[in-house]
């Protein structure tokens, strides 16, 4: 490969990113995702090292996600306690302090597999057609 073959697939790369960019700023300014930069509310350092394995682990986690979120949690039963599992409001907690399926997974003791079709099984219960639609959802919540 030439100097200008690099050259031409290096803007090539910098055209696609500008236009993801583009993409995403639009997503955020509509309302189906949250910028991940400016959500200031989600303190990782909290989250990081739970692992959630037993109920105790479960309300420890609850705990500390209701100082960052106040109420969250308590909304989202109450709304949706009879279409949920309580392994689909966990996901969708982690889910709402933007964390990847790998990252889930770990934290729940879990596949990575098993997070993705929760998500997608939690998502058509709730009407979403899609997994942004699902997120913008749960970023919309202010209680």
């Amino acid at each position: 490969m030439t100097f200008k073959n690099i050259n031409d697939a290096i803007a090539v790369l910098i055209e696609k990113l500008e236009f993801l960019k583009n993409v995403l700023d639009k997503q955020v300014e509509s309302g189906l995702i949250s910028n991940p930069i400016k959500d200031v509310n989600i303190d990782n350092e909290k989250f990081r090292n739970f692992k959630i394995h037993k109920a105790s682990d479960w309300l420890r986690f609850q705990a500390v996600f209701q100082e960052s979120f106040p109420n969250y949690y308590y909304y989202l039963y109450q709304n949706y306690a009879n279409r949920l599992s309580q392994s689909e409001f966990r996901i969708l907690l982690m889910l709402k302090i933007n964390r990847c399926y790998i990252s889930i997974a770990e934290q729940l003791g879990i596949s990575r597999e098993s997070v993705r079709v929760s998500v997608y099984r939690t998502r058509v219960k709730l009407g979403f057609k899609n997994n942004l639609e699902l997120l913008g959802f749960l970023d919309s919540i202010r209680v």
